[in-house]
């Protein structure tokens, strides 16, 4: 967690693991049998963090996921999986009264853990992210970057034979 003190001394929380993510990817189905299968997902993506508004500090964290799992999917839409990520160009930049300087943090890889629920083309997930941010220039140390999230993943497209995507 990083912290920033506005004018009337409170301070917002700008967690290392928090902010939105948008990512594109692919589902390759490995494996078959039945109503059964194991589904390798590759994505990449943005994620984007700024801390609440505030007249004397803006600060905003940005950094581009890489993100490969592996899941075995269970018949009724459920899957569950893991993997791993590493998050590129991984840069903090605050300006304002408190602080103006730019932190960046190596392309440090992270454990990953999913699971979700499909529903036609649309999937509910929820994820786990095990990861630490090594500071590489701006500063020195390390920051827990560990997050819970929830998302929403809308598959596109069609498999051999005509039938729809999980």
């Amino acid at each position: 967690m990083v912290q920033f003190t506005y004018a009337d001394g409170s301070s917002p929380k700008v967690t290392a693991g928090g902010g939105i993510l948008a990512s594109l990817g692919g589902v390759y189905e490995a494996f078959t049998a039945g109503a059964h299968g194991l589904d390798v997902q590759l994505a990449a993506g943005l994620k984007y963090r700024t801390i609440p508004a505030a007249t004397n500090q803006d600060a905003s964290w940005l950094r581009f996921p890489v993100d490969g799992l592996l899941f075995y999917r269970a018949p009724a839409g459920i899957r569950v999986g893991g993997g791993g990520t590493v998050h590129l160009r991984n840069v903090l930049q605050a300006s304002g009264a408190v602080l103006n300087d730019r932190v960046e943090f190596r392309n440090t890889p992270g454990l990953l853990l999913q699971a979700d629920y499909a529903r036609g083309d649309v999937r509910f997930d929820l994820r786990y992210t095990a990861m630490t941010y090594e500071v590489e220039r701006g500063g020195s140390g390390t920051v827990g970057a560990s997050s819970i999230g929830a998302g929403l993943t809308f598959f596109l497209g069609r498999r051999a034979g005509g039938a729809r995507r999980l």
